[in-house]
């Protein structure tokens, strides 16, 4: 069987970036709510702390998957929206989630 590199392999790169167990659900929520704030993320996101919706938030911005706007207000005012390439994963995540409705 012919192997495949890992940094060849689509599926290692989403996974790299993608990876772990909070991320697709972060995704999924700022989807279904954009313009969504930290506290109501972290309220859908049952079980996540502060400080891994925060590290999930920053590295999902870094990957270009996440926009977070900033309002430089007091209090302070943020929301979290999808970028292009975020909402290009939706598809995905939609089809995945019909199969996990449909098998499980």
């Amino acid at each position: 069987m012919n192997q495949v590199s890992q940094t060849s392999c689509g599926i290692s790169k989403v996974m790299s970036q993608l990876g772990g167990k909070w991320k697709f659900l972060i995704i999924w929520r700022i989807h279904q709510n954009e313009g969504i704030r930290f506290n109501q993320l972290q309220r859908d996101t049952n079980g996540i702390t502060n400080v891994m919706l925060n590290r999930c938030l920053k590295e999902l911005t870094q990957d270009g998957f996440v926009l977070r706007k900033d309002f430089h207000s007091v209090p302070p005012h943020v929301e979290y929206y999808l970028t292009k390439q975020g909402k290009s994963f939706i598809k995905i995540m939609e089809a995945m989630n019909d199969w996990g409705e449909n098998n499980l």
